[in-house]
């Protein structure tokens, strides 16, 4: 009787440490997948654009491929002017503001000091600082840039958006290239 005790006493404590528990990976992280969009913008989306899905004066609307976890819609815009184009992914439409300011502030969490890749290879940190959200306002916008030394990526914007669009609050994430305001109406300068 003291054999077969002290065997599993032995068989029990040896299972606690045989078997280590695995943590698992989130993965439902949106780096991945937004990575790839950033990668695919500065090639004129040339792997995202799906299906045509509208068209209106200066622009058309396309289904994106590429999908962001959690994301309601993904949509590429291609606009009349050669070689500019934006996408927009809606995150979240919440009647509550509470909720969905909370949503608003885990995504800035997540993408904000994150490593992205726009050329596929070198990795440069986006960073931006948050516009907190306020029911009396009805619109926060964070504009999150890449900390990079080199040119091609300066006016690039990915815009974290939380908006009231009656009965919904809407979370977005957009990217897009935003010219200084300076740079596009020179003769505003004159007015300050």
């Amino acid at each position: 009787m003291k054999t077969i005790m002290l065997s599993a006493a032995i068989l029990f404590s040896c299972g606690g440490w045989s078997q280590p528990i695995l943590k698992t990976k989130n993965t439902s992280s949106i780096l991945p997948a937004l990575n790839a969009i950033v990668q695919d913008y500065f090639k004129h989306f040339e792997n995202t654009i799906g299906d045509s899905i509208s068209a209106y004066e200066g622009a058309v609307n396309y289904e994106s491929r590429v999908k962001i976890p959690g994301a309601i819609s993904c949509i590429v815009s291609k606009y009349a002017l050669p070689g500019t184009y934006s996408w927009e992914a809606v995150m979240c439409e919440e009647e509550d503001f509470e909720t969905a300011a909370r949503k608003y502030h885990q995504y800035f969490k997540e993408l904000n000091n994150s490593k992205i890749a726009p050329n596929g290879f070198e990795k440069f940190e986006l960073r931006g600082t948050i516009d907190t959200p306020d029911e009396s306002r009805g619109f926060a916008s964070t504009l999150m840039k890449l900390e990079a030394p080199e040119k091609p990526w300066d006016h690039f914007i990915i815009d974290l958006a939380m908006q009231y669009l009656f009965p919904n609050w809407i979370v977005k994430i957009s990217i897009y290239e935003k010219m200084p305001d300076e740079d596009m109406r020179p003769g505003m300068k004159t007015l300050r």
